[in-house]
Parts: C-alpha cells; sequence; structure tokens
C-alpha cells in the first residue's frame, strides 16, 4: 500500500478534497501539524510516496521555529527526491527553498476568489481545467530553478515544477471544499474589490469548477506518486 504525508497548518486540518482522493485510490494517510515536523525520522520520511504541504496564515518569510524546521523537512525531501505537492504556502516554502522570493504584489492586495492560470502549461493543464480557487496575498517570484507551468494574474507564479526534482506547486487551491472556503472567507476582513470577489460569487464559482478541479486533482496526484 502506499503512504502519503500531509503536513496540516490549520486548525482544523483542511486537506480538502486530497484526504478524500488518496483514500479513495487506497494510500495510507498520515497528517501531522507543522509544528511536529522536527520529530519525523529520516528512515519514516523515506517511508512516504507522496508528501502534500498545505496553506496556512504563516508566511514563508517568517523567522518562526515552525517555518525553519519546514525548510530542514523540505531539505531532507529533496535528499530522497520524495514526490512532494505544495499548496498556497505549501508551495511558496519550496520556491523559496530553492530561491525564489516571496512578496505581496505591486497593488499589495490579496487575490481572492476563482481565476484562470495564464499562459498555462498545456502538457499539465488541461484546456477545460484552468480556473481555481486563489486566496492569498503573498506570491512567488520566478527564479532558474523553477519550471513555469502557469502564471498568476495578480502574482508572478501560479504553478511550477523544480527542475529535476519531482516538486511541484500551486499557489491556487484545487483541493478546496465549502466549508474551508466559509471558514477561509469569514476570518479574512479585506474589503471586497476586483481582487476579492464577494462570497456568494465565490460560492456560485465553487459549484461550477469544483468537479473539473476534483478531476484534474485526481489525476496529478496519482501521476505524480506514481
Amino acid at each position: 500500500m502506499k503512504k502519503a504525508l500531509l503536513i496540516n497548518h490549520h486548525n482544523p486540518f483542511d486537506s480538502g478534497t486530497v484526504s478524500h482522493i488518496l483514500f479513495n485510490s487506497h494510500y495510507s494517510l498520515t497528517t501531522i501539524n507543522s509544528i511536529d515536523i522536527k520529530y519525523l525520522k529520516l528512515s519514516e520520511i523515506k517511508s512516504y510516496n507522496l508528501v502534500c504541504i498545505f496553506g496556512g496564515r504563516s508566511s514563508a518569510n517568517d523567522t518562526s521555529t515552525s517555518i525553519k524546521s519546514e525548510f530542514i523537512f523540505i531539505e531532507q525531501l529533496s535528499k530522497f527526491k520524495i514526490p512532494t505537492i505544495g499548496i498556497c504556502l505549501g508551495a511558496q516554502l519550496i520556491a523559496k527553498f530553492y530561491g525564489s522570493k516571496i512578496t505581496s504584489n505591486s497593488l499589495n492586495n490579496s487575490e481572492i476568489g476563482y481565476y484562470d492560470v495564464i499562459d498555462p502549461n498545456l502538457k499539465f493543464f488541461d484546456k477545460n481545467s484552468l480556473t481555481f480557487m486563489q486566496f492569498h496575498n503573498q506570491g512567488i517570484s520566478n527564479h532558474k530553478s523553477l519550471e513555469i507551468l502557469g502564471r498568476g494574474r495578480f502574482f508572478d507564479i501560479d504553478a511550477f515544477k523544480i527542475k529535476n526534482m519531482p516538486f511541484f506547486g500551486f499557489q491556487f487551491h484545487p483541493e478546496v471544499e465549502t466549508q474551508s472556503i466559509s471558514r477561509w472567507y469569514n476570518s479574512n476582513n479585506e474589503k471586497i474589490s476586483k481582487h476579492k470577489h464577494k462570497f456568494s460569487k465565490i460560492l456560485k464559482d465553487h459549484e461550477s469548477y469544483n468537479k473539473t478541479n476534483y478531476l484534474w486533482l485526481k489525476k496529478k496526484l496519482l501521476k505524480i506518486s506514481s
């Protein structure tokens, strides 16, 4: 049986459809809070077929013990070339480890709502599944270590692969479920603008795109961990 490790930054844990997909695909799942990463043994890390690092309120630029532990963890994953997917904060942590800068955009605004991936690599994305939930106020700059798979509307990089490594980063949230959207949205105080859609619009868009996002994510998860 294949094994997947899910790294959590939220309370409650928001693994969304990732855990459903992997469980239904007969993976053994282990979930751990990011603050406990330092307790993982190398022998355990080597045993995983897939690692998913999820989003959170922290910044990859923080100097906390927890964030420092995650960079050490990413170094260990790279040593063993464990297939890894980072989502939002998880993607930013991977990108920063490999040299990218994590910054706010020129307008200093968040991006909250369903937006298309710009200039997608159609060998990686499906042309009929390019619209994903964005929920972030920092983004990833380009770096020579990144193979760009898609660009963002307000931030430079929306999806990437680390060259010569089975590491992928998604700034967007392909895994998001209705409960997560509600919880995140209600905890965000930014005013509604062209960068932050109304809650009702996001829910309507979620209903429209959830199925195709699920099918795309399932295909990617199973292929990356194969």
